[in-house]
């Protein structure tokens, strides 16, 4: 891992970090499309459409993206996890999956009928995205069927079982793992 082509996601999933991650991955890319970025994430999720339209641009830029989750990579996150080309978990890292939720939505405002139609379209729209590109992803590993009982089940794994289900490639070994940079 080349440290000068670290980019790290820590936190909350929004615009603001989606605007900064991506310049800095614009940035690296102006430098060399060869060489490989890696991503450092740790996350308790965030915005659905961040991680989509994140997901949509890796797949339109094309970097040789490494993906390394750590801590927490929940809700949102295994999403910005499988836009790597490579994905790694560290040791301890938990994945944790739950049906889309609705944060305040419209700041208070009185919601027409047919606003409820065109919130409630958005968020199966969303849930049917984030579990096809897990079950792309996976490589075949991981059923819609078992990723939608995740969901509504709201389950916790540990890397090993991601690793299984085809969520993550492997587990960073710390003798194996080097640093340059």
């Amino acid at each position: 891992m080349n440290l000068n082509r670290l980019v790290k996601w820590v936190g909350y999933i929004d615009r603001q970090g989606y605007a900064r991650v991506m310049s800095k991955i614009e940035k690296l890319l102006l430098k060399s499309k060869e060489e490989p970025i890696t991503l450092w994430l740790f996350s308790g999720g965030g915005e659905m459409d961040v991680g989509l339209a994140f997901y949509d641009a890796i797949q339109l830029l094309k970097p040789t993206l490494i993906t390394v989750g750590t801590g927490e990579v929940s809700s949102t996150a295994p999403i910005i996890l499988a836009a790597g080309k490579t994905r790694i978990l560290t040791k301890n890292t938990t994945l944790f999956f739950h049906n889309v939720g609705i944060d305040d939505l419209h700041r208070n405002s009185k919601l027409s009928t047919n606003l409820m139609r065109t919130v409630a379209w958005e968020i199966d729209h969303a849930i049917e995205r984030y579990r096809n590109i897990l079950v792309e992803r996976s490589g075949g590993s991981l059923s819609l069927r078992k990723i939608s009982e995740l969901m509504n089940n709201e389950v916790s794994i540990t890397s090993e079982k991601a690793v299984k289900l085809g969520l993550a490639d492997l587990i960073a070994n710390p003798e194996q793992f080097r640093v340059d940079g």
